[in-house]
């Protein structure tokens, strides 16, 4: 047998639990259900929940590790028994605040928990028991590998003991292996559906953000051009593709011609910046962007 902690444990919410994985806060919800003991939870997977009968101070508290189930010490007042399996080879000892009074090292095998306890009925009606004064409960947990069995009340004598024990029969019974599949399964599937909306709302956003904030027709997503690159350019060639046929050279001819000019007129916006010339050269195109007929000279032809 080997004493892997004995000391003083703080309670609260007249609640100590062991958690062997870091998802056990949805735990308490089913540590109980099932069972016919109120004392230690252990129908939820690698977790137990301890009842204490002080609602909050300091508790004793003792856990044994032993080979083999060791007898049943008459000193305790209530006594019962759960299976375990643990999550992890380290236990945890959770108290007040969520902070951990100790680790346990512990075999990942099937394990019998039993749980004692004594001086309930005299430390529920405290409420609450500061650090400078005596233990009035204490709690003692022992471990022993044994196949799963049902949990089970070796004895009960305290009122607050037989009170957790008629509430947790009403509890409806744990899911079956299948019903827990189940619901895991449709819990994947709406994650996953969840992250396909995800992904679609981002495609939608930044499609929108390359057409103008207008999402295109499918019409327009078939043309054989590279339509998204004009209809950044300008969003009347967008309008004018959408309502032509894919393919045809109604279409490509006036979106050639279109996308020309106006790269043409950004080209002219740019050399007509104050920096080559000011508000002169804005207005007047350079001579190689204009018709020879729009006010250019010409050198006389020579002849031959």
């Amino acid at each position: 047998m080997q004493i892997l902690f004995a000391g003083d444990v703080h309670t609260d919410y007249n609640l100590i639990y062991v958690e062997s994985r870091p998802d056990s806060d949805a735990a308490f919800e089913t540590a109980f259900n099932g069972q016919v003991n109120g004392l230690c939870g252990g129908a939820s997977p690698g977790f137990l929940y301890l009842s204490t009968g002080l609602h909050a101070g300091h508790v004793g508290f003792t856990v044994e590790l032993h080979e083999e189930a060791p007898p049943v010490d008459d000193s305790w007042e209530d006594v019962v028994e759960v299976t375990f399996r643990p999550g992890s080879e380290t236990l945890h000892v959770i108290q007040l605040f969520r902070e951990a009074a100790c680790s346990l090292a512990v075999p990942q095998v099937d394990l019998r928990v039993r749980y004692c306890a004594s001086g309930m009925d005299a430390a529920a009606p405290l409420h609450f028991v500061p650090d400078d004064e005596p233990t009035v409960d204490r709690y003692l947990l022992q471990f022993w590998p044994a196949p799963p069995s049902a949990d089970r009340v070796l004895r009960q004598t305290s009122a607050a003991a037989a009170h957790r024990h008629e509430w947790v029969r009403t509890l409806p019974p744990p899911p079956t292996p299948e019903e827990q599949a189940e619901a895991e399964r449709r819990i994947a599937e709406a994650e996953r559906q969840a992250q396909l909306e995800a992904q679609e709302r981002w495609e939608r956003r930044q499609e929108e953000m390359f057409w103008g904030g207008v999402r295109p027709s499918e019409r327009l997503r078939n043309l054989q051009a590279n339509v998204i690159g004009l209809a950044q350019l300008d969003r009347a060639l967008g309008r004018h593709a959408r309502r032509g046929r894919p393919g045809s050279a109604t279409v490509r001819r006036p979106l050639g011609h279109a996308a020309c000019l106006g790269r043409c007129r950004t080209f002219v916006a740019e050399l007509g910046s104050s920096r080559l010339g000011g508000p002169r050269a804005r207005r007047e195109a350079p001579g190689a962007l204009r018709r020879p007929d729009e006010g250019v000279a010409h050198a006389p032809r020579r002849g031959p």
